[in-house]
């Protein structure tokens, strides 16, 4: 796939960029990635970042009740941790063997894309989109809808691969960002920010997450970035180090409709 960049705002991209129907295709056929999150050591570090991105949005100022929309559901663990929170949830999930799983879990489920007035939705409170937006042919359709579909002092809370990231500045065309069949939109802080200000939201927060450290020690290391053993090189090269410098590999943004 070839990943150009827009000289005139930076923005990068995959152009040309598969039909939706093929790459609905390729994830009927391709389950690997849903194996993985089913996996329950995955669970177990995927409810450590739910509740870490709950957490801060609660330190930021989310009020109870809480009427949360997330948007790019899949297999509902987020909702999940949400539900315990006793935050009223409800999914936007495009896959219908998902959105039927979701059902069947009591979860309230809009099985199509999000339209910019949505006839007997109660505004919400927050609206989530985890690892959602490198995915989509029209982005900024969807966070213009999602700032329409929330209250006034709202909180958009979105999370994205983090192109400018220390593991992406390393690996370059080796890392499996650039893979191109569904990582179509690649994000900076300043390309986010953008398409956040033009849909009408003020960022608020911005931090990263995963060091991918081990991936990097062993690209250091010569070994195989994803498979070598991880072992410390440089001292100085900390998780912390990374992520005061915005270098993690996913890029966190929380957001308010003002």
């Amino acid at each position: 796939f070839s990943h150009v960049r827009c000289l005139e705002c930076g923005f990068f991209f995959v152009n040309p960029i598969l039909k939706d129907e093929y790459v609905k295709g390729y994830y009927k056929e391709k389950r690997t990635w849903y194996g993985v999150l089913r996996n329950e050591l995955q669970k177990e570090l995927d409810r450590l970042k739910f509740n870490y991105g709950l957490d801060l949005l609660a330190h930021l100022g989310l009020k109870e009740p809480v009427r949360l929309l997330d948007v790019g559901s899949g297999l509902g663990l987020f909702l999940e941790v949400a539900r315990e929170r006793s935050f009223e949830v409800t999914a936007v999930e495009i896959d219908e063997d998902f959105a039927a799983e979701l059902r069947a879990r009591g979860f309230p489920v809009i099985d199509r894309p999000l339209r910019r007035k949505e006839p007997g939705l109660v505004p919400f409170n927050c609206i989530t989109m985890w690892e959602l937006l490198e995915h989509l042919s029209d982005p900024q359709e969807t966070l213009t809808t999602a700032h329409n579909l929330l209250e006034s002092g709202g909180f958009l809370y979105v999370v994205v691969p983090n192109l400018l990231s220390l593991s992406n500045r390393m690996l370059k065309e080796k890392s499996i960002l650039f893979a191109g069949h569904s990582h179509i939109n690649l994000y900076t802080m300043e390309s986010l920010e953008r398409l956040l200000a033009q849909a009408g939201f003020e960022p608020v927060d911005w931090e990263t997450m995963y060091t991918e450290i081990g991936l990097i020690n062993n690209y250091l290391n010569f070994q195989d970035p994803y498979l070598g053993e991880g072992e410390e090189v440089l001292d100085f090269l900390t998780p912390e180090y990374i992520h005061r410098r915005l270098l993690g590999s996913r890029l966190a943004c929380v957001a308010k409709k003002p």
